[in-house]
């Protein structure tokens, strides 16, 4: 049986989801920190879906190949996201894996925990399976039956990289995903996508991100001179608007290697796993690139085209007054919670979970 001790909260409800977790109301702000699985819950984001859909099929014509090779049990998927920010391709692989499995096979991804630091958009985040770069945060969802969590190996430095090697898979020597997969003892699931990469970083700027301190405070080893819409050349990695150009995304088959925990320790082991999916993300990159983009952007309707404007006004003015709403309650929400702190004396309960 697996302890562990977590403080009980006042603040809201919980209630069961279809996979078998815990979901809590809007009112308890304490699990959107990034380390809390039960956060996730795409049913809240509701109609903004349809946008996600829109956006998807009209604007970058995504196009995912080999879902079927997601396995049943839960697996660590090994991804590249090329697109900078907002890394329009791990946004759109999220949405189609969403599509295509619902709640039954969720699917987290872990995140700088930078991202964490604005509450709403710790939430935001949160609800779509966004959570912090934590081992022990990654162990706990893979040993949920038929839970996946993906991560990204070379982080910022593979969002970010030079324009001239955006066809090269690099992990730059991180290998704790490796280890992690051979600790849950799941397989390891590679995906590449290709198309995202509509700006030019002419240098990733290592050597500025030492020299401006951010490699360590807030752990962004790059701080690249970059080419991109709207803003033209810009020196940071600063936020654009990624063009309409086609993202495909491949799912490869899962490698399993079946050789207990203990093997995260050898480093013999840890290195021959670490190239092997290396090398197998290269030729499945190279593969997908080969592949003939869609070059005609698909053209709705003008009814079809009406409905949709339509609708996505109406769900933008509909999450504005959410938005307002939420706000209001959540400061009524910790008007109260803070009242009735002050009037009883602190106590912890403590609930073992088995």
């Amino acid at each position: 049986m697996h302890a562990s001790t977590k403080p009980e909260t006042t603040r809201g409800s919980s209630k069961e989801t279809p996979n078998g977790s815990t979901a809590t109301t809007r009112h308890d702000a304490d699990i959107y920190d990034g380390t809390h699985p039960e956060a996730r819950d795409w049913n809240q984001f509701g109609r903004a879906l349809k946008v996600l859909d829109l956006i998807s099929t009209y604007y970058f014509r995504t196009s995912v190949t080999g879902f079927d090779n997601v396995p049943d049990e839960s697996s660590l998927v090994v991804g590249t996201h090329i697109g900078g920010l907002p890394a329009a391709d791990l946004g759109m692989l999220f949405h189609a894996w969403y599509r295509r499995f619902g709640d039954q096979r969720p699917l987290y991804g872990l995140a700088h925990d930078i991202h964490f630091r604005k509450k709403k958009w710790a939430r935001l985040l949160s609800l779509g399976g966004g959570m912090k770069a934590s081992k022990a945060v990654a162990l706990d969802i893979l040993r949920r039956p038929n839970h996946h969590v993906i991560v990204f190996p070379a982080g910022a430095r593979e969002l970010l990289k030079p324009y001239h090697r955006r066809d090269r898979i690099d992990f730059h020597g991180h290998r704790g995903f490796v280890r992690l997969a051979l600790e849950a003892g799941v397989p390891i699931v590679p995906s590449v996508s290709v198309g995202a990469d509509t700006f030019f970083v002419l240098n990733e700027g290592t050597n500025t991100a030492r020299l401006l301190g951010v490699d360590k405070s807030l752990r962004i080893p790059v701080f690249p001179a970059m080419i991109s819409f709207p803003w033209g050349l810009t020196l940071g990695p600063a936020p654009h608007i990624p063009l309409p150009k086609q993202i495909r995304i491949a799912i490869g088959t899962p490698l399993r290697f079946n050789l207990g925990a203990e093997a995260a320790n050898d480093p013999y082991i840890v290195d021959d796993i670490y190239y092997t999916v290396q090398s197998v993300m290269q030729g499945m990159r190279d593969r997908l690139a080969r592949v003939k983009a869609v070059t005609q952007p698909l053209r709705p309707s003008i009814a079809e085209l009406r409905a949709h404007v339509r609708e996505a006004l109406e769900i933008f003015e509909a999450w504005l007054n959410s938005s307002q709403s939420l706000d209001e309650e959540t400061r009524d929400h910790m008007d109260r919670t803070e009242t009735a702190e002050k009037d009883t004396p602190s106590v912890t309960t403590v609930r073992l979970a088995g």
